[in-house]
């Protein structure tokens, strides 16, 4: 419930800004959010996946862990307000370990695709040197997909969805329309597995908490 309560605040706060941006105090100024870039981001995201690594994994005969993956974010960025940015897009990260002969499975990959949607700030009065510091929050509202291939290469997959939240800092310089920069977010949120334990179904929650790094290339438009 927590989580729907934060991504109602974050869109009851994007509405705000619109409404305020829609109805300008200065005569001639341009109202509504104004698309200002297209945007790539290429990371690695390092989720803790705690359930996995502590548990499933050892027990059927896995000795490798969920460490991180290649992270890939594509977003349209919207200013707001003075200072004020939004952003959505889609991103993708996933990751495989790999069994042995005497594993139950001779591998297991999990693979996150997302909806996002985030608001920044980004004060110009504040520069170093070229770079422009900006920090924010973003929601992640996942599809989940686990494929097992077993050890006669048989595969079962198992799909779920949930949301995840983020904050974030960065740091971009722009040049002819290019802006390239850093992202640096750490990201809280889990998701419930369900996984069969002798003849019963159970709820195990995984962690998804963990850093994420990421080089951002943007065309302003």
């Amino acid at each position: 419930m927590k989580k729907y309560i934060l991504i109602i605040a974050l869109l009851f706060g994007l509405n705000q800004a619109f409404a305020q941006n829609n109805n300008p105090s200065q005569e001639g100024e341009r109202g509504g959010p104004e698309l200002i870039s297209f945007n790539f981001c290429l990371g690695y995201g390092m989720p803790s996946m705690d359930f996995w690594n502590d548990y499933y994994l050892d027990r059927n005969g896995i000795h490798d862990d969920f460490t991180g993956g290649i992270k890939y974010d594509l977003f349209v960025s919207f200013k707001l307000t003075q200072d004020v940015y939004a952003r959505t897009g889609l991103g993708y990260w996933s990751e495989k370990v790999k069994g042995t002969d005497e594993s139950a499975f001779r591998s297991v990959r999990i693979s996150f695709t997302s909806l996002l949607i985030g608001v920044s700030y980004e004060p110009e009065y504040i520069q170093l040197g070229p770079l422009q510091p900006y920090i924010g929050l973003q929601s992640d509202m996942y599809l989940i997909y686990n494929s097992f291939l077993d050890r006669n290469n048989e595969k079962s997959t198992h799909n779920g969805e949930d949301i995840s939240f983020a904050g974030f800092f960065g740091l971009s310089t722009e040049f002819n329309r290019v802006l390239l920069g850093i992202e640096l977010k750490y990201r809280f949120g889990s998701y419930i597995q369900d996984v069969r334990r002798i003849e019963n179904i159970v709820e195990e929650k995984v962690s998804i908490a963990g850093p994420e790094i990421s080089l951002r290339i943007a065309y302003v438009f």
